[in-house]
């Protein structure tokens, strides 16, 4: 049987969300726009409106070394 991540979630104390909450945040501080959006699983048409930009401005964002979001 497979849980429902809302369920999982659920089980945890506040303090624990809390904790969970502060590791992704510090984990995501160092990565690159192509690295949080493949691990969002998401493709560069998905991030281009919420960055009010065009996926190929995305494209071109993400082949630059010096962008981190």
């Amino acid at each position: 049987m497979t849980n429902k991540w809302n369920d999982v979630r659920r089980k945890h104390a506040p303090e624990v969300e809390e904790r969970i909450r502060a590791k992704v945040k510090e984990k995501a501080e160092g990565m690159t726009l192509h690295q949080l959006r493949e691990a969002r699983q998401l493709m560069q048409v998905n991030p281009a409106p919420v960055l009010n930009i065009n996926h190929g401005a995305v494209s071109t964002k993400e082949k630059r070394m010096d962008r981190y979001v």
